[in-house]
């Protein structure tokens, strides 16, 4: 576990382990918060992956949006060629106005702490609901969230 998409982690170590993902019958979600090293990794991609597809067909790719801070990297999924696009709004500590074309799948939790879990104001969690369903996304809430209505859907998988 660590971030795949992290600055100090060589292109050709991530082109290795791709190699090697593609070679497995697993499912590997790759989730970033580093969504600006996404972005420029998948600008240099073709001059090291022949044009060829990136991201094999076992790889679910997504990126974490908490509400704080976060507020790009949709369009730059979206246009990644990965089989099954998801965002995580987990932990969940913000309002977002989410963009969920093209996204496949939306994971919503709490805030974990010490202490227990800091739940996400009700308004936040229906609003990505709303905009998932209107993009017919699916949505899994974790089991830690208080939310009146237990959703954990997966995506389909296209292909």
């Amino acid at each position: 576990m660590g971030e795949f998409f992290d600055n100090y982690v060589p292109f050709m170590w991530q082109n290795k382990i791709l190699e090697i993902v593609e070679k497995t019958p697993h499912t590997y979600y790759l989730l970033t918060k580093s969504i600006d090293v996404l972005a420029e990794w998948w600008i240099k991609k073709p001059t090291w992956f022949n044009q060829g597809p990136v991201f094999p067909k076992n790889v679910r790719l997504g990126i974490s949006i908490d509400g704080t801070n976060q507020t790009v990297g949709y369009d730059t999924l979206v246009q990644t060629d990965a089989e099954v696009k998801f965002v995580s709004f987990e932990p969940l500590r913000g309002p977002v106005k989410p963009k969920l074309n093209g996204i496949d799948w939306v994971i919503i939790g709490p805030t974990s702490t010490r202490k227990g879990y800091v739940q996400p104001q009700k308004e936040w969690v229906d609003t990505i609901i709303q905009e998932a369903r209107a993009n017919q996304c699916a949505i899994f809430l974790k089991n830690k969230l208080d939310y009146p209505e237990r959703i954990q859907e997966f995506p389909e998988v296209r292909g």
